[in-house]
């Protein structure tokens, strides 16, 4: 994804070069992306840990249902 992430950027920085878009404004475009970039990899690190909690969630859930049948059989 680096490459990618680079390529782009680079794109960016020619078609802003190309319109004449002044170096301060290219500088808080940088940012700008760079801060979304950076949220981007947030928001992916966020995804894995809800779907780690959620599938240990699940297992918890069907440990629960194995107590409960075990409990069950022991009584009978």
């Amino acid at each position: 994804m680096t490459d990618t992430h680079d390529e782009l950027l680079q794109q960016l920085n020619e078609m802003q070069a190309a319109r004449g878009i002044d170096p301060d404004t290219r500088k808080v475009i940088g940012a700008l992306s760079e801060t979304v970039h950076t949220l981007g990899e947030e928001i992916d690190d966020l995804q894995a840990r809800v779907n780690e909690l959620e599938a240990r969630a699940a297992k918890d859930e069907r440990s629960e249902d194995d107590e409960k049948k075990q409990a069950w059989y022991s009584e009978r």
